[in-house]
């Protein structure tokens, strides 16, 4: 019986694979475009037949990010019927990525950190992709004033979903400027008390 043969990945993709583990892991502007190339294993002028510069690989690099990780929330959120169940899910999903990253932090917010340009295209990918996560939050909250239309009676849903994502993007940052689980875990405890009351 033949073997079957090995498909070998394209170039493209070999760049944005090592591009995703650098980018995230060690940061935008410490990672040069000859460690991407060796990263990947092709040669600069193939590097360059893919991508004009550094920047446009970033771009490439944010907007798969986007997909992998509102494909992860949502997977996360799957299992669970009710909108309360859903926000409550959030916070072990978070605590699992930030473990298994060293508490790296969101890569999203990482380049904003980096790229000091408001205006720029990097800036304007994570603006697109916290506006992506801000409607989830308002999908969940919609579904849960409808679930307890008394408990959220008169409450603000724009504001509640304003507070949860402040609470999730805090609890992100702060998880990782201390490279510990509790800043989730307040964050948590916090939400909970958020879609009890309302308030």
């Amino acid at each position: 019986m033949a073997r079957p043969l090995k498909t070998e990945k394209p170039a493209r993709l070999k760049i944005i694979e090592a591009a995703n583990q650098l980018f995230y892991e060690q940061g935008y502007f410490q990672t040069g475009i000859n460690q991407i190339i060796e990263e990947s294993g092709i040669s600069k002028a193939t590097f360059y037949t893919h991508f004009k510069t550094k920047e446009e690989l970033a771009e490439t690099y944010l907007r798969e990010r986007d997909v992998t990780e509102l494909d992860f929330v949502e997977e996360t959120l799957a299992d669970h019927p009710t909108g309360e169940e859903k926000i409550k899910a959030l916070f072990p999903g978070m605590m699992d990525w930030q473990v298994k990253s060293n508490f790296r932090g969101c890569g999203f917010a990482n380049i904003a950190v980096e790229v000091a340009d408001h205006e720029s295209a990097l800036r304007s990918l994570v603006r697109d992709h916290d506006t992506k996560f801000r409607d989830i939050l308002r999908r969940l909250v919609t579904q849960l004033a409808e679930e307890h239309p008394h408990r959220l009676a008169g409450q603000d849903l724009e504001s509640l979903t304003n507070h949860l994502y402040l609470l999730v993007e805090g609890a992100i940052a702060a998880s990782q400027h201390y490279a510990a689980a509790w800043p989730i875990e307040q964050a948590a405890e916090l939400t909970r008390q958020l879609i009890r009351t309302g308030a």
